[in-house]
């Protein structure tokens, strides 16, 4: 009885592994995966192009996600990162290129909850977060369909944990 369920226990582990390895480490799997959440999002999410794998390298054209009070839009996002740095507890990418990035916020129904001033969500993440080169160009902050702030090209490198951030360089 006990050698059943350790078999068992054992079989349903590696099934589960090795289909995370199909869909992290192979394009027809990160595709599989990929169309799976635009349906899931009932197409809140939306990607025209992808190549590449989720695990270690990826790149992408014309992606947007929109929620009840906002959107964000990016037309260019090239990444390579160390998937198995997050079982050190960190984010690690080492190099991210963004191009075409618009965040944009809706007006709430409301009049009063529409007068407020523009903000970027909260956003806690329980890992430490590293960047070796960041290359972002043509960022847009908006309200509405109106440009609030906009930002020509930014190459920094950085790392973030839960209470400090260092930047190894920053040019703007």
């Amino acid at each position: 009885m006990i050698k059943k369920m350790l078999v068992t226990a054992v079989s349903g582990f590696l099934v589960l592994f090795f289909s995370g390895i199909y869909l992290l480490f192979t394009e027809h799997g990160t595709s599989t995966l990929l169309n799976s959440a635009q349906k899931l999002t009932q197409e809140k999410l939306q990607i025209e192009s992808f190549s590449g794998t989720l695990g270690r390298e990826f790149s992408f054209q014309n992606f947007s996600y929109a929620w009840a009070t906002g959107q964000v839009q990016l037309g260019t996002l090239a990444m390579s990162w160390d998937f198995w740095a997050l079982f050190r507890g960190k984010i690690h990418l080492n190099t991210l290129f963004v191009q075409d990035l618009a965040i944009i916020q809706r007006s709430a129904k409301n009049e009063q909850e529409s007068r407020e001033k523009f903000s970027l969500p909260q956003v806690r993440i329980p890992f430490a977060f590293e960047i070796d080169d960041l290359e972002a160009a043509k960022i847009r902050f908006m309200k509405d369909e109106k440009n609030i702030a906009e930002i020509d090209r930014i190459d920094m490198a950085f790392e973030a944990g839960m209470r400090q951030m260092r930047l190894n360089s920053f040019h703007l």
